[in-house]
Order: structure tokens, then C-alpha cells, then sequence
């Protein structure tokens, strides 16, 4: 399986992306739980360019994590809960244990939000530009 999918993972997650952004609510759900499933695949011979293209999505996920459609909220849960991993990055999977992060209420995303930032600066430095950038538009 893996072998089929490398030659045109990054391709999908491109699409994937452009699809994330639609009004329509079942197709944004649906391509951001197609992104989580090809995580799967993330850890191959693609991992970098994975690397980099879960980077460029990571601040319209976390956006569509308090999406106004719950089935765009939890897509986005389970996608963020199954890429994670894949960031090695120190503690975030711990913060995606945490109440806050599976709840819908305004204030426990804020909070989620803050520990995420605090977490991602400090582990991240470099990126952090990118994801304001990627936020901005």
C-alpha cells in the first residue's frame, strides 16, 4: 500500500487542503478526516514532505477545531490527535489528552490555544512566522 500512495501523497494533501476551506460543511469534515487518515502514510519515505505539508495545515486545523459544524470540530480533533505524533514535537500529545481539547466550549479552546501557542514557540521557534502567515490569510 505504501508504495501506491508515496508517489502521490503530497498531491492529495494539497488537494485536501484547497477542499478544507469550503462553505460546504460536510465536504470541509470530510477532507479534513481524509488528511488524518493519510497519516497513516506520513511516517514513509514522504515523512519529510509530510512533515512540511502538516506545518502548512496546522493553523486551519487548530482554527477548525472550534469550528461552528461539530462534524467539522471532531474530524479536525481525530486528524490533529492522529498527526501529532508525527510533529515530534515534545508534549503536545499530552495536551491533546487534556480536557480542554475535546471540549466545545469557547473558553476551554482558549485556553487549549494558549497552551498550544506556549508549547509551539517554545519547541517551534522557526515556524511560528509561517503559522501567523498561514492564520492571516
Amino acid at each position: 500500500e505504501q508504495d501506491a500512495v508515496d508517489p502521490i501523497l503530497i498531491s492529495l494533501l494539497v488537494r485536501l487542503r484547497n477542499l478544507q476551506i469550503s462553505m460546504n460543511t460536510k465536504m470541509r469534515s470530510n477532507a479534513f478526516a481524509a488528511y488524518g487518515a493519510l497519516s497513516a502514510y506520513g511516517a514513509g519515505s514522504q515523512h519529510h514532505a509530510f512533515l512540511e505539508q502538516i506545518h502548512a495545515t496546522l493553523p486551519r486545523l487548530i482554527l477548525h477545531l472550534h469550528d461552528n459544524d461539530l462534524s467539522v470540530r471532531l474530524a479536525c480533533r481525530n486528524t490533529f490527535q492522529l498527526l501529532a505524533p508525527l510533529m515530534e514535537v515534545d508534549g503536545l500529545s499530552s495536551l491533546l489528552n487534556k480536557q480542554y481539547f475535546t471540549s466545545d466550549r469557547r473558553s476551554d479552546y482558549e485556553d487549549f490555544i494558549r497552551d498550544l501557542t506556549r508549547q509551539l514557540c517554545r519547541l517551534s521557534p522557526v515556524r511560528v512566522d509561517s503559522y501567523l502567515e498561514s492564520a492571516i490569510q
